[in-house]
């Protein structure tokens, strides 16, 4: 095969067009495909993600106490140091105990759930602004007013970027491959 044959293959086009129509979803100037969905909002899924993984380690850290002893001051009537419900503790003989909590106390981890889930609420923005896809699109109202002008309104917003794909979609894809094929034809 020589490489007429291979140009050929790759390409049919006598023109050396590039045979192919590409709607992308943002153009980009050093590639073919432009940019996605995906690619433009990575920096806030990348957010969103360890935001979800904080407040779930978090839940789990302050659902339970923290025990701190003096492990000499007292032990467990079963010799299991294992926490369980309704669980019995003794003061050892060489315990200088006033209270029980010279022996023993408890803290708990704060619960971060309102502050995490403010950086969740920042990282869907986020996402909304570098992509333009707004969840308005998806059906959800949020905080939009609920009357006849107010849905009418959010309607027409929300459809915006549909009428910008379309627009892109006939400038990209149809009129080329029309105008391909009415020049392969003359």
């Amino acid at each position: 095969i020589n490489d007429t044959a291979i140009k050929a293959f790759l390409n049919p086009l006598d023109s050396g067009a590039f045979p192919f129509d590409v709607m992308s979803w943002q153009r980009r100037n050093d590639s073919w495909a432009g940019i996605g969905i995906a690619r433009q909002g990575r920096t806030a899924q990348d957010m969103l993600n360890a935001s979800a993984r904080k407040m779930m380690e978090n839940a789990g850290l302050s659902s339970s106490p923290q025990l701190i002893f003096r492990e000499n001051a007292i032990r467990p009537a079963d010799g299991s140091w294992v926490i369980t419900g309704g669980k019995v503790w003794l003061a050892t003989e060489q315990a200088d105990l006033k209270t029980v909590a010279d022996a023993i106390m408890s803290i708990n981890i704060p619960m971060m759930q309102t502050e995490l889930n403010n950086i969740i609420t920042l990282a869907y923005k986020m996402m909304e602004d570098a992509t333009g896809i707004f969840f308005i699109m998806q059906g959800q109202q949020g905080s939009a007013p609920d009357t006849v002008g107010g849905m009418e309104i959010l309607q027409r917003n929300s459809s915006a970027i549909l009428r910008r794909l379309a627009r892109t979609f006939d400038e990209n894809v149809t009129e080329p491959h029309i105008g391909q094929i009415g020049r392969a034809h003359v």
